[in-house]
């Protein structure tokens, strides 16, 4: 999954299953959150769909004027743990114009709450 791209990760070939209207988050920030869950073939046992649809659910929160990305959402899972879901947070922010495409000069990635990861873009091209 492309944590750093979210509109990438939602280009696994279906669409996302929910666009929620324009909600406030507790920060009071409004967004319009895109929940996406694959949903496995029919002949899958119940609790296989169950735990598929589990393990990829996403979200991707969007500015509800702009529509630029504001964050993603999803859980990573230990290699020998399905069940034990790691909450991964990526905020986009700092949007800058390059020849006409808004890049995020900042983005951050929290993993279980802290933050892991925190790049600032100093330069950016789009070819």
């Amino acid at each position: 999954m492309a944590w750093f791209l979210p509109s990438v990760a939602f280009l696994g070939g279906q669409q996302p299953s929910e666009v929620t209207t324009t909600i406030t988050a507790a920060t009071g920030t409004p967004f319009v959150d895109v929940l996406q869950q694959r949903q496995p073939q029919a002949n899958v046992s119940a609790d296989m769909t169950t735990l598929l649809t589990h393990l990829s659910t996403s979200h991707l929160y969007l500015d509800p004027v702009t529509y630029l990305p504001s964050a993603f959402s999803f859980n990573t899972h230990p290699d020998d743990n399905s069940g034990t879901d790691i909450p991964v947070h990526v905020v986009f922010s700092n949007y800058q114009q390059v020849n006409g495409v808004a890049i995020p000069y900042r983005i951050q990635r929290y993993i279980n709450g802290t933050l892991n990861l925190d790049l600032t873009v100093t330069q950016a091209s789009v070819n």
